[in-house]
């Protein structure tokens, strides 16, 4: 495991070092693309990285010698990686990595953090998350992953190979959905993500995944607090909002009309409808009052097929 983690580690300083290369022109007086000078074939040939031939273009365009420094020093990455580990390009080292996870399966939270966060800039490595999750190597869903606390389940990759995944992860009743993600509702920001899906195949995954969350952990007319890394726990609106006509305009809410009638007959079978209610009863000691009137306005919809 430690052999992977290295490797990873020197994916990541790559992934930085070609970031690191486009901030330092964008922070240029002049208008410079690195592009002009090559910089980028590097990333797919290691070994033809000439720290000297480099330093020597960088000066010739006029680019200050700290700013000239770094980009030397990222590209240098490639060639200590291609000496050290004899592979040529990041999709090489990809393959090294997954073999030597094929040969190593073990949950490690440090792997799966650091492959999360590599994302979808690399497919290929997200079968590792795909192995963890449908292996069941992954008992906390609420698992912190990203550099400002965000939890697993709020920031799921988006490539199509981890739908899948991500649906059994979100089906988790372990999934706390107070925690937000950047200070937005998890909840909302998966609605919205429905709303902004860029074809057929995306927006299926994303209304799975909504009936998923409201079958699972997620509770509908209970987000009475958020909690936040920053701060106390603050009233919050309850998530019904998102999924109901009469939020249609909200900035966040579902918008399809057909899938919110469609969310509606779920809500009122018995099956969903007491589910949701367990779910709220178990965090409000008040709970008796307000499960009433849910289920007169529910047998009021049975009447009217709208609450």
């Amino acid at each position: 495991m430690e052999y992977i983690l290295e490797l990873i580690d020197k994916y990541l300083a790559i992934g930085e070092g070609y970031f690191t290369i486009g901030f330092l022109f964008r922070s240029l007086e002049e208008e410079l693309d690195p592009n002009s000078l090559s910089l980028y074939e590097y990333f797919n040939n290691f070994s033809s990285v000439d720290s000297e031939k480099i330093a020597l273009d960088l000066k010739n365009s006029n680019i200050p010698y700290d700013k000239a420094n770094r980009i030397v020093d990222a590209l240098n990455v490639l060639k200590e990686v291609f000496t050290k580990y004899k592979v040529n390009s990041l999709d090489e080292l990809s393959t090294i990595i997954l073999n030597r996870w094929g040969n190593h399966k073990e949950y490690n939270e440090e792997l799966i953090r650091k492959v999360l966060l590599i994302g979808d800039s690399s497919p290929k490595l997200l079968k590792i998350y795909i192995d963890m999750v449908n292996n069941n190597m992954i008992e906390d869903p609420n698992m912190i992953i990203g550099t400002s606390s965000e939890r697993l389940y709020t920031m799921l990759p988006e490539d199509e190979s981890c739908y899948y995944s991500n649906l059994k992860v979100i089906s988790d009743f372990k999934v706390d959905w107070t925690f937000y993600c950047n200070g937005s509702n998890p909840f909302g920001r998966y609605c919205f993500l429905y709303n902004e899906s860029k074809g057929e195949k995306e927006r299926q995954y994303y209304h799975d995944l909504i009936i998923a969350a409201i079958k699972g952990s997620c509770s509908l007319f209970n987000n009475k607090f958020r909690l936040h890394p920053y701060s106390e726990p603050t009233e919050e609106p309850i998530n019904y909002g998102f999924i109901s006509a009469a939020n249609i305009s909200g900035n966040h809410s579902i918008k399809d009309i057909d899938f919110i009638n469609e969310l509606y007959q779920l809500l009122l079978t018995d099956s969903l409808f007491n589910h949701q209610m367990n779910l709220y009863t178990e965090k409000n000691e008040d709970a008796d009052k307000v499960v009433k009137v849910l289920k007169e306005l529910r047998e009021k919809g049975n009447n009217t097929k709208r609450w």
